[in-house]
């Protein structure tokens, strides 16, 4: 059994309306302990995004691993005829627990500027079917 495992992960996605910008609510947000786990929730929006993760994860159970994580962010979207986009990043380090609830996720991330007092903690609890 393999203990070390690099995991990668990418997402994309993109809106156009009758060839206008899509508005502030059907855009996409995006950010927080899904993916970009160095920001709060749903940060950042636009209506073209993308966002990879990768993990390189210490197996310690069969649904649990200690990881360090790297996300990379992409977003894109029009105000007032002006175009606004970035490459927002983070990192952190992480557990995944396996519990009878399902796994339970600890991350502690970095996002740009962060310092260990302003990092963030998210906590989520995945289930399977």
């Amino acid at each position: 059994r393999k203990e070390l495992v690099v995991a990668v992960k990418l997402n994309a996605g993109a809106k156009w309306l009758s060839g206008e910008e899509p508005g502030y609510a059907e855009q996409f947000w995006f950010g927080g302990a899904g993916n970009l786990r160095g920001y709060t929730n749903d940060f950042f929006r636009g209506s073209r995004i993308a966002w990879g993760s990768l993990e390189l994860r210490r197996l310690i159970g069969e649904l649990s691993s200690f990881y360090a994580f790297f996300d990379q962010g992409y977003y894109r979207r029009v105000e007032n005829g002006t175009t606004i986009y970035d490459y927002p990043y983070s990192y952190g380090i992480g557990i995944r627990l396996a519990s009878r609830m399902g796994v339970i996720g600890l991350d502690y991330g970095f996002g740009e500027g962060d310092t260990f007092s302003t990092a963030k903690i998210h906590i989520r609890l995945i289930s399977r079917f």
